[in-house]
Order: structure tokens, then sequence, then C-alpha cells
């Protein structure tokens, strides 16, 4: 796993500034942007609401970045794939109590039983 705000923190404070410079721009140029264009595009057509795509690449990273934490460090009984989906889906589609269609149709995982006891549903037509 890649921890990216450990590796911040921890990491590049540590080592000489010109490395510390030379790594965040490799993983700027690796990763964040990478993402940060998938964001981008979204915008383009119209899917997602305009946002800064660098701060939705790293709010993103640190998102599925808790995956890896809650299910090897916390051990959580929820499937790493299903928390991931659910943690993708809200963080595309908000939290909102009732999802939209779109919401429900781009959920890989629709149907399947929640870790909660509660089967995902569409909504009704």
């Amino acid at each position: 796993p890649l921890n990216l705000l450990r590796m911040l923190r921890s990491d590049m404070p540590a080592i000489a500034a010109e490395d510390a410079e030379r790594i965040q721009a490799q993983v700027y140029l690796s990763i964040m942007a990478p993402i940060g264009r998938l964001f981008s595009d979204a915008m383009a057509r119209g899917e997602v609401r305009p946002t800064h795509p660098d701060m939705m690449s790293g709010s993103f990273l640190s998102v599925i970045d808790g995956v890896w934490a809650a299910t090897h460090i916390y051990r959580s009984p929820i499937p790493a794939e299903v928390m991931a989906d659910e943690l993708i889906e809200v963080f595309l589609h908000g939290i909102s109590k009732t999802p939209s269609a779109a919401t429900c149709a781009a959920c890989p995982r629709r149907g399947v039983e929640a870790p909660w006891g509660e089967a995902r549903k569409d909504p009704a037509p």
C-alpha cells in the first residue's frame, strides 16, 4: 500500500529537500495527475460539479487509503471491495438518503447484501 499522508508527514521532512521535491513531483505525475484528469474529464462531460481536480485527487486517494487501514489495521469485517465500492459511491454521489437512479446504476455491486444487513435497492421509478 502507498500511504501518502504518512509519507508526506514523516518521510519527506526526514530526507534532503531536493530529494523530497523530486519524489513529490513523481508522485504527482504518476498518481495525482492521472486521477485529477479523470475528475477533469468528468467535469467536462457534466457528470460531476466543478471542483479543483488536484483537491479531488488527493481526497479520493485518502478515502481509498482508509479502506486499506480499515481492513488491515482495524480488521473490519466489511470486505475491502464492498467498502471501496461504497466509499467511491459516496465520494462521487454524496450521502443523500435517497440515491438517484444514476447512483444505483453506477454501483458495480448493486443488489449485493450490504455488510450491515440491508440489501441495496434501486429507487422506485
